[in-house]
């Protein structure tokens, strides 16, 4: 696929340390973090449950109390990041009209729902709200986005694990360079902090059972989840010229594979890039000793000779976010093009594990050059998907 002509006009954030770009960025600096123990679910004395939730106020700013009653986290989460990707993109109320909604998502619906059926099932059953149906519904962002804002292009939800949004990404792009759409919102939505949602990711994902997430580091025992979307304004260089969009970056190679080696290396040919001219990474960080191990061997095969290249990851600040992680990370690499600033990752007083290559961020942002930002995502199994963004 090429990519030449695709560019990102405008992005939209909301994680546990920021709902808009601007408090995001402030708290990311600053290493703020807000890790606290699962609201609904009751801990033991051997493991009391910790994660990253978005608080209430800033998840529910600027939308009616009606509304509020009948979403799920998830589509309110969307509805934040949606407003900020419009106006960052500068894009009229009629310019969006026929855009497209493309995101990633694998859990959403359940915070809604999970509550009213555990009182069915103790025979409350006027509980049960109307509005189940609809907000329990993979696709209930973009609907009630499509639905307020008039945007009635081609809209779909992925859900693929930590590769969602990629695949929203790609198939975006697709539908922008053959003509099927002018451009298209894209990213990833998680909120999988009910119950039931984490206690399944317990059983298939690496859950740090300590309450830390220490990734790259010789205690690492898994991640920490998190709610929170990322969503980006994907425009082609002409439509964005036309309309007098400033494009943010340019998505330069993409790649799709079997093995995270594979996917970096189908990205760097598409973009005609050697490693070298490469200047950040955004981490995967799984945080297990074994996947950690594996990523900076990988890295190594393909940036060894690369002395100044920068190895960073926000997920230590506001969790992993499953499908919406990808989407989130390119938000952030976006924001790093712009601000030519690479935001803090790690913390030095972690002991971490240092890479056999480059340099890892740690306790600062770093200000230097940026021309060329890689961006990847990774699931359990080793399928991954590889973003190049390159300074416009």
């Amino acid at each position: 696929m090429k990519t030449d002509d695709l560019v990102i006009t405008g992005c939209g954030i909301a994680t546990t340390i920021g709902c808009n770009i601007a408090k995001f960025m402030t708290n990311l600096n600053e290493g703020i973090t807000n890790f606290q123990k699962h609201r609904q679910m009751e801990g033991t004395d051997n493991w009391k449950p910790i994660v990253a939730y978005v608080d209430d106020e800033n998840l529910s700013e600027g939308i009616s109390s009606r509304i509020l009653r009948k979403l799920d986290r998830f589509s309110l989460l969307s509805m934040q990041t949606f407003h900020q990707a419009q106006t960052s993109a500068a894009l009229s109320e009629k310019a969006i009209h026929p855009f497209g909604i493309l995101l990633g998502n694998c859990t959403g619906g359940w915070t809604f729902v999970e509550p009213q059926i555990e009182e069915v099932y103790k025979g409350n059953f006027d509980t049960l709200s109307p509005y189940v149906a609809t907000a329990w519904f993979p696709t209930a962002p973009q609907g009630e986005i499509s639905i307020q804002s008039k945007v009635s292009g081609y809209s779909k939800t992925f859900a693929a694990d930590s590769l969602s949004a990629g695949y929203a990404l790609e198939h975006a792009c697709y539908l922008i360079q053959h003509g099927y759409l002018p451009g298209a919102f894209v990213g990833g939505v998680e909120a999988p902090l009910s119950p039931l949602v984490y206690n399944s990711c317990i059983r298939c994902e690496p859950i740090s059972s300590s309450g830390n997430y220490l990734p790259f580091h010789e205690r690492s025992d898994g991640y920490l989840l998190g709610e929170g979307a990322g969503l980006l304004t994907i425009e082609s260089y002409a439509h964005a010229q036309e309309r007098k969009g400033v494009p943010l970056a340019r998505i330069a190679g993409l790649g799709i594979g079997s093995s995270l080696s594979e996917a970096i290396q189908i990205c760097l040919d598409q973009a005609k890039k050697h490693p070298k001219e490469i200047n950040c990474v955004f981490l995967d960080a799984k945080g297990t000793i074994v996947h950690d191990e594996e990523e900076y061997s990988i890295l190594d095969n393909h940036f060894h000779s690369c002395r100044d290249l920068y190895l960073t990851t926000t997920k230590t600040l506001h969790g992993s976010l499953l499908a919406a992680d990808f989407a989130v990370q390119l938000v952030v690499a976006v924001l790093a093009l712009t601000n030519q600033k690479i935001p803090r990752g790690l913390w030095s007083k972690n002991n971490h594990k240092d890479p056999p290559f480059g340099k890892l961020v740690v306790d600062h942002p770093v200000n230097r050059t940026l021309n060329n930002v890689l961006v990847y995502a990774r699931n359990i199994e080793g399928s991954s998907m590889s973003v190049l963004i390159e300074a416009i």
